[in-house]
């Protein structure tokens, strides 16, 4: 697997950790452990949240 597909997935990943919240069904323990691992993996890949929720679609230049 290359870099660019191993960080989509990453990215892919922490989009759905981020999204266990209390709000959504899960219990405070399985939020708060599905936020800790989007904080690791968020510092071993040097990532910021910014970057994950950006998602890589074209530009469209205006002429």
């Amino acid at each position: 697997m290359d870099q660019q597909t191993e960080l989509a997935k990453v990215k892919a990943r922490i989009r759905a950790l981020a999204a266990k919240t209390v709000e959504r069904g899960c219990s405070e323990a399985e939020a708060m452990a599905a936020a800790a691992k989007v904080g690791e993996l968020l510092e071993v890949y040097g990532l910021s949240m910014s970057e994950v929720e950006l998602r890589e679609e074209a530009c469209v230049q205006a002429r």
